[in-house]
C-alpha cells in the first residue's frame, strides 16, 4: 500500500518540483510517534530555500486535495534531503553496511527497494530485501540513502 501512494505522489509531486527548478529527490509515507508522516524531499544546485519548501508544498497539497489518495489524516512537509543526503562516497557506503536503506532504480519507474546493505564493490552492491540477497549494479541506481526504520 506504501509503495502505491508514494509512487502517485511521485507522479503529482515530480513536476511541480521540476516545475520551481528544483529535483525530486525521494519521496516517503511512514509511521512516526503513531503519526503518519507524507515527506517529499526535492533538492536543486544552489541550496534548497524555505519559500521553494512553501510553494512546492502549497501546490502539490493542492494536487493531493483533488485526488485523496490517502484515507487517514496525516501531515504533509516539504523540505531538502538534509540528514537523508544521498550515499554518495565510498566512505558513506562503508559506514551504511548493516544499515537499512533505500535504493531508487534508474528504471522508467524509479522503482524502490528497501533493504539491507550487506556489502559493496567497484561495480554494484549487494541489498538483502526480505530475506534475499539482490546484486545490483551502480548504472542501474538513481539513489541510494539511509532509510530510518526498515522504511
Amino acid at each position: 500500500m506504501f509503495n502505491k501512494i508514494e509512487n502517485e505522489v511521485e507522479r503529482i509531486a515530480r513536476p511541480i518540483v521540476e516545475e520551481f527548478g528544483c529535483d525530486f529527490v525521494d519521496v516517503e509515507f511512514l509511521k512516526e510517534s503513531g503519526e503518519w508522516y507524507l515527506r517529499v524531499y526535492i533538492d536543486k544546485e544552489e541550496g534548497v530555500t524555505l519559500d521553494d519548501c512553501t510553494k512546492i508544498s502549497r501546490r502539490v497539497s493542492d494536487e493531493l486535495d483533488k485526488i485523496d489518495p490517502i484515507e487517514f489524516s496525516y501531515y504533509f512537509e516539504v523540505s531538502s534531503p538534509g540528514e537523508l543526503k544521498l550515499i554518495e562516497e565510498e566512505k558513506a557506503l562503508k559506514r551504511a553496511i548493516n544499515k537499512n536503506v533505500k535504493v531508487r532504480l534508474n528504471d522508467e519507474n524509479y522503482t524502490a527497494l528497501f533493504g539491507k546493505l550487506v556489502n559493496f564493490s567497484e561495480n554494484n552492491i549487494v541489498l538483502n530485501v526480505d530475506g534475499e540477497d539482490k546484486n545490483i549494479k551502480f548504472d542501474d541506481i538513481y539513489f541510494i540513502r539511509l532509510s530510518g526504520k526498515g522504511r
